[in-house]
This record gives structure tokens, C-alpha cells and sequence, in this order.
């Protein structure tokens, strides 16, 4: 809805699912006409974690956001009438209905694509899952879970600060150098083509069941450093969490840098 300099032309408005779709699959802006509306992972990627103000992405790069929810083309698994959205007010990926007044920016180029891409080894009692496509090794086992297929050990919430310092601390695999992703590391691990869990149980098991399946990310909130974000692996919606919760959070899942 916005054009010219510093996209000051024009003013932004809000649209349904389906209108928001059918805005970017006919627009011709910039001459090319091959538009689409982004996809969960892909307009997630444009959220900057960094900043203290919103809206929560680069507005030098992206001038004149508002600071609200935008529409993405994926629809929410578990209710065909929700589509999944990025709110770049707290930069958090959830879903609403579909007949929600949320915001469009478009993209063009090829689908991210998300085909199975994990190899998995399992050959020992500490597993290793390595996505080429972002090529990082994840340990295969929630904190505090080994074995092959994981039934070993015992699976037990954290605060942020445990959550760091054992992975930091973890010696998986014959490797020292782990860490607690960053919450765009940690998303590329969630499936929404999937429920309950959002997440490849093949590669990854014994993910919890239970209504609480939070798992930390390293990302604090910048302007409420009490706060870190994570993703729920029940759905795969990401949220902020206080870091000292005890009631109950979170979970771990540790990474590193594939070698």
C-alpha cells in the first residue's frame, strides 16, 4: 500500500488472508511480476532481534514497517481457517484467522525449500542430527535425554541460565564446543506440516508431549533482558519466556556448528 521515497507514498493497510495473497501474486512492482507472499521461515528471517524499538526489523532496509503482524502464505496445520504470521511488534511467529486484518510484504525467487535435508547418526548412545541446509549438527536427544532412540536419562525443565550452561558444558558425540541456538537457529528445526510435535520425531525423538513443550533459545529480548525467546514444539509458534521461570520452563536442545 506504500511506494517512493522512504515508502511515504500511499498509506499501508491491513487485509484478510486471501486478499493478501492475491495482492502479491498481482503485483508488478518493480517491473517484474512473478510476486508471491512470503512463506513463515522466510519473512521470519527479516526480524531483528537487536533492536530495543519496534517495529523489530531493519528500517533502513525496510523503511516506514508498522509495527503489526504481517500475513505469511503458509496455512496452520491444525485449523485449515488460520494462517501463520509474523508480528514484528514483539517478533513472535504465530497464527491467526484467516479473516484477520494483517498486513502484506511481498517476495520474489524461488521457495525456500524445505525437503528433508537431516542426517541423522545414531550409531552411539549420543546421536547427531546435521541439517545441510543451514549446516549446523544438533544433538538428536533433548537435554538431559541419550540413547539411541533417546529413552535414557531424565527430561527436566530449566531456566534460561541452566539451559545455557549445559550446553555450553555438554560433551556430546566426542564434541566440546555446543551452545543454545539463537531463536532463528532453533526455528529451522520446526516443522508446521506437523503437530503435536511440530518437529521430524524420526530424526528427532522423545521431544515432550505435554502441554508445556518449550524449548530456550540464546536470543534475549533486548529492551526486556529479563526475557529470552524459544519455540513450542507443540505447534511451533515462538514466544518470550522470563528466564528465571521455574514453573514449569523449559527445555533444551543443544547445536553446534557442523563440521
Amino acid at each position: 500500500g506504500t511506494n517512493g521515497d522512504n515508502c511515504l507514498t500511499g498509506m499501508a493497510f491491513a487485509n484478510d488472508w486471501q486478499s493478501a495473497l492475491a495482492i502479491c501474486d498481482g503485483s508488478s512492482w518493480g517491473g517484474h511480476d512473478d510476486w508471491r507472499l512470503p512463506d513463515e521461515y522466510e519473512l521470519f528471517s527479516l526480524v531483528d532481534f537487536g533492536k530495543s524499538t519496534t517495529p523489530f526489523i531493519d528500517t533502513i532496509a525496510f523503511p516506514a514497517m508498522p509495527s503489526q503482524s504481517f500475513w505469511t502464505s503458509s496455512t496452520y496445520t491444525n485449523n485449515e481457517d488460520y494462517a501463520w504470521s509474523v508480528d514484528f511488534y514483539s517478533g513472535a511467529l504465530g497464527w491467526g484467522g484467516k479473516t484477520n486484518g494483517y498486513y502484506a510484504l511481498c517476495v520474489r525467487g524461488a521457495p525456500t525449500p524445505r525437503a528433508a535435508h537431516y542426517v541423522l547418526v545414531a550409531t552411539t548412545d549420543y546421536p547427531t542430527v546435521t541439517d545441510v541446509a543451514t549446516s549446523l549438527q544438533w544433538q538428536g536427544c533433548p537435554n538431559g535425554l541419550y540413547g539411541t532412540s533417546c529413552a535414557l536419562g531424565a527430561l527436566s525443565t530449566r531456566t534460561f541460565s541452566e539451559a545455557l550452561a549445559d550446553c555450553e558444558s555438554s560433551y556430546w558425540a566426542g564434541q566440546g564446543d555446543w551452545r543454545l541456538p539463537n531463536i532463528k537457529e532453533l526455528l529451522t528445526i520446526a516443522e508446521h506440516n506437523t503437530f503435536n510435535p511440530a518437529i521430524d520425531a524420526a530424526v528427532f525423538p522423545a521431544v515432550p508431549t505435554t502441554s508445556l513443550q518449550f524449548f530456550w533459545s540464546s536470543t534475549s529480548v533486548d529492551d526486556y533482558p529479563g526475557y529470552a525467546h524459544g519455540v513450542y514444539f507443540n505447534d511451533g509458534t515462538t514466544t518470550a519466556e522470563a528466564k528465571a521461570n521455574t514453573e514449569g520452563y523449559g527445555y533444551a536442545r543443544c547445536v553446534r556448528d557442523a563440521p
